[in-house]
Formats: structure tokens, sequence, C-alpha cells
């Protein structure tokens, strides 16, 4: 999800560097677009309090530490059907 080198990947634009964990923060609708959903997605999530964590950068700017959203897929990674049902 996060490969951001792949040759097929579009161009990710990074904002800044999370000094306090060395991480890059990316903007929503970057993160929107490697998840493959539309950024009001990410809002309803984030909204809801089901997505990843997340940092306001300002009034409308929001982004999300890379180590946030792998730590976020990793809960939501199954080897089978049961484990997912398992895991709610």
């Amino acid at each position: 999800m996060l490969n951001t080198r792949s040759p097929n990947a579009k161009v990710i634009e990074m904002v800044y560097t999370d000094f306090e964990y060395g991480d890059r923060l990316i903007k929503e609708r970057d993160v929107a677009r490697l998840m493959g959903v539309v950024p009001r997605t990410m809002m309803r999530w984030r909204k809801l309090g089901c997505g990843p964590k997340y940092v306001r950068l300002g009034n409308t700017l929001v982004a999300y530490r890379e180590s946030d959203l792998r730590e976020w897929q990793e809960k939501r990674t199954f080897s089978h059907s049961a484990e997912e049902v398992t895991a709610a």
C-alpha cells in the first residue's frame, strides 16, 4: 500500500517530516489515492473514528504518518476470513 517508489505509483506529494517521530507525513488526498478510496471516505472514517490516526496541520490540511498507516493496515490484515471474524 505505501510503496511510493513503485514505477507504477502515481507521484505522491509529501508534506512535512514529523520531527517528533521522524516519520513522513502524507496528505490526505494522497493517502486516499494510495488506498484506492476517495478523499471523502477518509473524512468519513476520521469522523467515525474507524480510520488511521491523523495529524491536523491546519484548518483544512490533514496528513497521516507513514507508521500510523502501516499499523492501521497491519490490524486489518488477515490470512483467512475466520481470522477476521474472531478479530472483530
